[in-house]
């Protein structure tokens, strides 16, 4: 793809991103609630494994974009390497959200799993681990269903902790991309800055020729009125001395 299009998808896929995290927000409250079913954790599912998939090609978009061959005219240099920056950013902004709803709907499974196990062991703690008696005694006080639906919450948790694990590398990967960024965009401001020291510097100089100029002109002005004042003294010694002869 080239420049234009990339940019356009990881932007598309950012707006995409926000949107499923505010989903998953929304599902996630079910979790543990008489709304709690099948369905919705179907649809929690889906939508994490759709905005997990997301987050990935939206980092390769980055990359990708980061790679492309730089343009031979610098102002459009610059912008590049600005919108690069600012889609980093949101796209930053859009992950940090999908890994604070993931952990949110972690700590509500694991809640949703201690629940289920206190009320089937009447308020007796059971350790969800791989102790053999205590899924036995587990197995023995849950229905077949309810041993179902805790396995899928146990498979569901056990996901969720390897996609927070997936963002965090990736999260790693941005924020070695954006302070890359940054120091490019520190060094536009740098040579921008750099540019206006040499304006000012320039006016400087400018001014000072200016200033000398000025005086270079008075200066002819007094020695030109010099010259005529020692020419008319010079004419009127000759005129009274022809005179006086």
């Amino acid at each position: 793809m080239d420049y234009n299009r990339i940019t356009q998808v990881v932007s598309a896929n950012t707006t995409k991103i926000t949107n499923h995290v505010k989903e998953i927000k929304k599902l996630a409250e079910q979790v543990g609630t008489e709304l709690d079913n099948s369905d919705v954790r179907t649809r929690i599912q889906t939508t994490q494994t759709t905005t997990k998939r997301l987050c990935q090609d939206t980092e390769k978009l980055l990359n990708e974009l980061k790679s492309l061959p730089a343009p031979d005219v610098q102002a459009e240099k610059r912008e590049r390497r600005i919108t690069l920056t600012r889609l980093a950013n949101n796209y930053s902004n859009a992950l940090n959200e999908y890994q604070k709803s993931s952990r949110e709907l972690l700590n509500r499974e694991k809640a949703s799993i201690s629940q289920q196990t206190n009320a089937s062991e009447g308020n007796s703690l059971i350790a969800l681990d791989n102790n053999a008696s205590g899924q036995a005694q587990l197995q023995q006080q849950l229905s077949p269903n309810e041993m179902a639906a805790m396995h899928e919450r146990e498979s569901a948790i056990i996901q969720l902790e390897a996609d927070i694990a997936d963002v965090n590398m990736i999260f790693k990967d941005l924020a070695t991309m954006v302070h890359d960024q940054g120091e490019i965009i520190d060094s536009i401001e740098q040579n921008i800055e750099t540019a206006v020291v040499d304006i000012q510097s320039g006016n400087t100089q400018l001014r000072q020729a200016r200033e000398h100029q000025q005086a270079a002109r008075k200066k002819k002005f007094i020695i030109a009125i010099i010259v005529l004042i020692v020419i008319l003294v010079l004419f009127l010694i000759i005129w009274f001395s022809w005179k006086t002869s």
